[in-house]
């Protein structure tokens, strides 16, 4: 076996690092190591940004003030360390992708949460003072009996970031990375040697008698390669399989729905026979980066609406701190384990799971829901339940996370569960390393015969129609694709790209959150019908709603009921307009409620309250108002119109025998 490589320091990139030991050289031991008054760029010559995390080297260079290169060696490339300088042609391991870019998509239009005055007045305010270094540290001399604290003693240190910040979630990411690797762990596991890997594995299922996962030394290129011939004779035998459906089908429509397929198939062998494995290989390699790289690619995650009070009071709970249906902790232990994860590591390390939202299928989901004539595209449902695709059986609450996040992420094609895919990072993979994400599996229930087969069929597919990452944004609704590919819908395997966060993540870390409003919980039961005895209805609408009480006295409330108690059958179908102006008004009070929650906990997460085609039930224009009207105070001053109305109707019905008779015309004053 080999020998284990010496690992890097984990230390965020400084750009005027102190050289504490003056011996010429800053961030020893780590991915930025470099003479001092130097700074480190990346291959196009962008200088690293303060606080960005890496745990190799990558393909960057050392430059100095004027931008010219230095011929610098790190002080550990010599021992075989994981930070050695990548061939030329290599994929740096700070390469600009969705860890860097965020804000193209949703940021075109307003939605619901920004509309109402009453929701626009939201307290915004600051996050509580955070006590200074420096007065920590005096309080904690001051204890010791006979110190002195001096001002040259006590250096001012600088403050904490701000929860939520790029630099506060950078300073988390690597936080958390030498956490991983103080309890014997890798984030960058993949990047080992596959007898590396196993060793690791081995080791700890010795801590665990219930894991069965094993790494798989012949996972990614290397598969394709030693299975190359099976799996071009295998697209051959969907051709020959489509073929006999064609011949078999009596259905016109099928025949010619089996013809596309079989186009589509030979497209695949003619693409197959065309390339050797390594080049297929620089092809997948190509389409993978053009998701992760792509700006409006996001990590995204779903959960119920039930759950998201106790995320946003908690942050999000593993499966190691809640229980879960899906995936049994010891199980899950098992699949972290062949991800680099010790099987005793703490749970403040382990990962949650998300998804992808690949750019090309948000485009494609806003365009459709703009095709169709949506209000407002970016608060469509539809477009929210396009991007969720599969994910979106755990939830409702769909959740953006900040792109600096992306740093302690790592992804792969599939489910951890049943795939049990190799994850790489997301921020810096090497092309190896994406291979290994798509087509490589470590045990489990995934299996090569069957689930990196389909991936490759996936892929392949793509890449012979087309070659680009456009077509992984097919919807099953969307008929344009039949027209480009002869794809009539996406093809299952390639739908859902699981993400696992380390160290998981609060809403600090959310960029954007999206909610169905229909979703939005109620505080107030809506009032509806109740029956003959409207007398209920009243009083529980004093109850629910006090500001009736703006508009009626207590002398006017006793005629009220008097009235309603004399005209049952009347008074019910009269309060009906009425019911409505006050369940409106209870909804925009829990939308409120539930905006001002999130913003207390953190005023830069953006909220999306998402309908069919956009159309807000409480948007301004649902009751005639622009865009920016005050839907509460136009609310208001209906409930005056409406009782007053009532008033008027009541005291107009005749008392006595005539009122079983008597016929009240509507008011056509409508809410």
């Amino acid at each position: 076996m080999a020998a284990p490589r010496k690992r890097l320091r984990v230390e965020p990139y400084e750009s005027n690092p102190v050289d504490a030991d003056n011996d010429g050289i800053v961030q020893e031991g780590t991915a930025f190591e470099r003479p001092a008054g130097t700074n480190i760029v990346d291959e196009l010559g962008n200088i690293i940004q303060a606080g960005v995390v890496a745990t190799e080297r990558g393909n960057f260079r050392v430059v100095d003030a004027d931008g010219n290169t230095v011929d610098y060696t790190p002080t550990y490339t010599a021992a075989g360390a994981v930070g050695e300088v990548k061939k030329p042609g290599q994929q740096s391991a700070l390469g600009q992708t969705i860890g860097q870019r965020m804000g193209t998509l949703g940021e075109r239009s307003q939605t619901l949460g920004s509309r109402y005055r009453t929701i626009g007045q939201i307290s915004r305010g600051e996050t509580a003072d955070v006590p200074s270094t420096r007065a920590a540290q005096e309080a904690a001399a001051a204890a010791v009996p006979g110190v002195t604290v001096r001002d040259a003693d006590v250096p001012d240190a600088p403050e904490p970031p701000r929860r939520g910040t790029p630099e506060a979630i950078r300073a988390r990411n690597a936080e958390v990375i030498s956490q991983i690797e103080a309890a014997g762990g890798f984030f960058d596991f993949s990047s080992l040697p596959h007898e590396e890997r196993d060793a690791f594995i081995e080791r700890e299922k010795m801590k665990t008698v219930t894991s069965t996962m094993g790494a798989n030394p012949n996972g990614g290129r290397e598969s394709v390669r030693k299975r190359w011939t099976f799996l071009v004779d295998a697209e051959k035998e969907r051709v020959t399989y489509i073929e006999d459906l064609i011949n078999k089908a009596t259905n016109p429509e099928d025949k010619e729905r089996f013809r596309q397929r079989a186009a589509v198939a030979k497209q695949v062998v003619e693409y197959l026979e065309a390339r050797d494995s390594d080049q297929v290989i620089d092809d997948i390699v190509s389409l993978v980066r053009q998701i992760t790289d792509d700006d409006d690619t996001r990590v995204a995650v779903q959960i119920p609406v039930e759950k998201f009070p106790e995320f946003l009071s908690q942050g999000y709970k593993t499966t190691h701190e809640a229980h879960s249906d899906h995936s049994a902790p010891d199980i899950r232990t098992g699949y972290e384990v062949t991800q680099g994860i010790p099987a005793d590591a703490p749970a403040s390390v382990r990962p949650a799971s998300g998804y992808l939202q690949i750019g090309a299928r948000r485009r494609a989901a806003r365009q459709l829901a703009i095709d169709e004539g949506a209000v407002d595209p970016d608060a469509d449902s539809t477009v929210a339940k396009h991007n969720a695709g599969p994910a979106g059986l755990y939830g409702k609450v769909q959740m953006i996370m900040k792109p600096d996040a992306s740093g302690r992420t790592r992804f792969g094609m599939g489910d951890s569960f049943n795939s049990s895919m190799r994850s790489a990072p997301l921020v810096g993979a090497t092309d190896d390393q994406l291979v290994d994400a798509v087509l490589a599996t470590d045990g489990g229930k995934g299996a090569f015969l069957d689930s990196e087969k389909k991936r490759f069929s996936d892929l392949v597919e793509v890449l012979a129609t087309g070659g680009n990452a456009e077509l992984l944004g097919a919807l099953p609704t969307d008929d344009r694709v039949v027209e480009k590919s002869g794809m009539p819908e996406q093809r299952g395997s390639l739908e859902y790209w699981e993400t696992l966060i380390f160290g998981s993540f609060d809403i600090s870390d959310i960029a954007e959150i999206s909610i169905p409003e229909s979703e939005i919980p109620r505080t107030v039961k809506p009032k509806g019908n109740f029956g003959k005895d409207t007398r209920d209805w009243l009083a529980q609408s004093l109850r629910d709603n006090p500001e009736l009480f703006q508009f009626l006295s207590m002398e006017q409330i006793q005629e009220l009921r008097r009235l309603i108690e004399l005209h049952p059958d009347k008074a019910e179908r009269m309060m009906g307009k009425l019911t409505n102006v006050l369940n409106f008004i209870d909804e925009l009070k829990d939308q409120q409620n539930f905006l001002q929650r999130i913003a207390a906990a953190s005023p830069d997460t953006k909220v999306t309250i998402t309908t069919p085609g956009g159309k807000s039930n409480l948007a301004p224009s649902r009751f005639g108002l622009p865009e920016d009207g005050d839907v509460m105070a136009f609310l208001e001053g209906r409930i005056e119109v409406q009782v007053n109305s009532i008033f008027e109707q009541l005291q107009q019905l005749p008392t006595g025998p005539a009122a079983e008779v008597a016929e009240v015309v509507d008011d056509d004053d409508a809410m």
